[in-house]
């Protein structure tokens, strides 16, 4: 930060705000995070800067999702996809993934396939790994509810070998591989329900969430 406004470099300035906003939601400490965004946003629009206007709504989105309102942050998430097609950029996949989870949350399972097998094609194409490994495990969570063990084991293992590539440690897919676990585990399949709770285990454990950590923790045993 001392850097950038040593070089009067405004849009690094606000650059650096992004950074330490995600910092923040990545620790869950989602006031200063949304604080954090508040702050960029503003400051991108001064700068006439769409994209920066665009990740600090995505940004926003993300907050307000991990806060419960979903109805708020499926508008920020709409205006960040709005302003990126505007731009031509393929960032527009990330407010269309979060529109995805915000599906999938509200256990809306065949819009989230749907929305998720299409966002899949462009990541493999973009060769994006991070972002497709939480693809993968939001896409166990459908294959469970929908019984189809053949594409669940498909989705698990391109899945993991993603997050082993990518090294990728992310709330959202603690909470996907969760919830996947869950539902596997309501179907009747305790081994693969062992073997996706796994997957969130090691994620709440990166991120270091002990209530997470605690959780799977309680379940395993009995599986």
């Amino acid at each position: 930060m001392g850097l950038y406004k040593e070089i009067g470099d405004e849009h690094g300035v606000a650059d650096h705000g992004i950074g330490a906003a995600d910092l923040a939601r990545q620790r869950r400490d989602l006031s200063l995070a949304g604080d954090l965004y508040r702050q960029t946003c503003a400051q991108f629009e001064i700068l006439g800067n769409h994209y920066g206007v665009a990740r600090s709504l995505n940004g926003l989105g993300d907050v307000a999702r991990l806060q419960g309102d979903l109805v708020r942050a499926a508008g920020h998430y709409r205006r960040a996809l709005t302003i990126l097609d505007g731009l031509r950029s393929t960032d527009g996949i990330f407010p269309s993934f979060n529109l995805a989870l915000i599906d999938l949350s509200e256990q809306r399972f065949s819009a989230t396939e749907g929305a998720l097998g299409e966002i899949r094609e462009n990541l493999e194409r973009l060769g994006w790994g991070g972002l497709l490994s939480c693809v993968h495990v939001c896409l166990l969570a459908c294959a469970a509810q929908s019984r189809d063990w053949g594409t669940w084991d498909d989705h698990l293992g391109l899945g993991a070998t993603a997050l082993r590539t990518s090294g990728l440690v992310d709330p959202d897919v603690a909470w996907a591989a969760e919830l996947a676990g869950r539902l596997t585990e309501w179907a009747g399949q305790p081994a693969r329900a062992r073997e996706v709770y796994e997957v969130a285990l090691a994620q709440w454990r990166g991120l270091g969430d002990a209530g997470g950590v605690a959780r799977i923790e309680r379940v395993l045993p009995g599986l």
